[in-house]
């Protein structure tokens, strides 16, 4: 992985030829956010997926038409407030979407994934808290939309279309059908369709498995998270 994003970074801020840097030739701020925002494109997408997201058969007989006018794509990312800073300078009209849920489900899920279940209880509380606390201030933030997971259980089409005018993006149930008929790695198991709220509300809650060791531990390092999260401790 080192050796590759060294690799790319090197193309995209030295480029092939070596008297680049002999010449020490300074980039305006214009051109460096520009291959910055080339870099990012291409740590999220491989080549073969970016020529799928990019380019599309007509038909049979004409061949692959460009359409590289993309005007938004999204990723999965964990970034803190300096991180924040530096991607809305690199992608102006960024939007954030932040999805938060109860420390006690989400504790119980880490258990099940084989990232996180090497970890024991204590560690993934204070996993769990410290970005709690660490991405709390995304919620005072005018370009960013937050979700609670209970909401997107209960209410996808509502939650969904919040989110779809938040982006400026056309109405479509299709976001909707997908939330309430598929349910994504359940506790790492395969994909299943199935509706994820009544899946949700045929499990005992996730404490009721915890020894009194387990919930002191949970008390003593979530209840500031759990608070500001205005979720109760029911123990």
């Amino acid at each position: 992985m080192i050796p590759w994003l060294a690799k790319t970074a090197y193309h995209y801020f030295a480029g092939p030829n070596r008297s680049y840097y002999e010449r020490n030739t300074a980039l305006s701020a214009e051109e460096l956010l520009s291959r910055l925002r080339d870099l990012c494109l291409d740590c999220v997408w491989n080549e073969e997926e970016l020529f799928t997201v990019t380019r599309r058969k007509q038909n049979q007989l004409r061949s692959p038409e460009d359409h590289f006018g993309l005007q938004r794509w999204g990723t999965r990312a964990y970034p803190d407030q300096h991180s924040v800073l530096g991607l809305t300078s690199i992608f102006p009209g960024i939007a954030f979407i932040h999805i938060v849920r109860n420390g006690i489900e989400v504790i119980h899920s880490m258990s099940k994934y084989k990232a996180y279940r090497r970890l024991d209880f204590d560690k993934r509380c204070r996993l769990w808290a410290a970005r709690i606390l660490r991405d709390h201030f995304l919620g005072s933030r005018g370009d960013c939309f937050s979700i609670r997971f209970e909401d997107l259980l209960e209410h996808p089409s509502e939650v969904m279309s919040g989110v779809l005018s938040f982006l400026g993006l056309p109405p479509d149930e299709a976001p909707a059908r997908f939330l309430s008929g598929c349910l994504v790695h359940p506790l790492d198991g395969p994909t299943i369709k199935a509706n994820p709220l009544s899946v949700h509300k045929q499990r005992p809650p996730a404490f009721t498995r915890w020894t009194a060791t387990e919930r002191d531990s949970f008390r003593s390092i979530c209840g500031r998270a759990m608070a500001l999260l205005h979720y109760p401790i029911p123990f």
